[in-house]
């Protein structure tokens, strides 16, 4: 797999990989869903500025970034900025970002508004990319 703006690609998957494992962990542990969060709105800013990171470079030049941050809050408020963060994560791990060299990537700002993020919640997309 290869993601264009990384230095150590087995780095950045085996970080995403624990982070969605932590993430999966800790909803269990604590009995809550993917996609419940906490009555009170956690700090959405820290989390857009990791998604903004792992989004691919060929998906980047064809965002708005202060378009795809104001969908981010927009659908981090209704899930969970967890939650999306861990679909955002599922995707960039998939062959999907890869097909004809990222020319399939969509910009960022659109997936989010398209709520494209739904499928990789699903156990579907886990197994797809090799979590399960």
């Amino acid at each position: 797999m290869v993601l264009r703006g990384f230095h150590d690609e087995e780095k950045v998957i085996d970080a995403l990989k624990a982070y969605i494992a932590e993430y999966e962990l800790a909803m269990s542990a604590s009995g809550m869903l993917i996609g419940e969060w906490p009555p009170v709105e956690p700090d959405w800013a820290k989390y857009w500025e990791q998604a903004w990171q792992m989004w691919p470079v060929a998906g980047k030049r064809r965002s708005s970034k202060s378009g795809a941050k104001g969908h981010f809050h927009e659908q981090s408020r209704k899930i969970g900025p967890e939650a999306l963060l861990t679909a955002i994560s599922r995707y960039v791990l998939s062959p999907d970002v890869e097909k004809d060299d990222g020319a399939y990537t969509p910009a960022m700002d659109r997936w989010l508004r398209q709520k494209k993020w739904e499928v990789w919640l699903e156990d579907v997309a886990v197994k797809r990319v090799g979590f399960v």
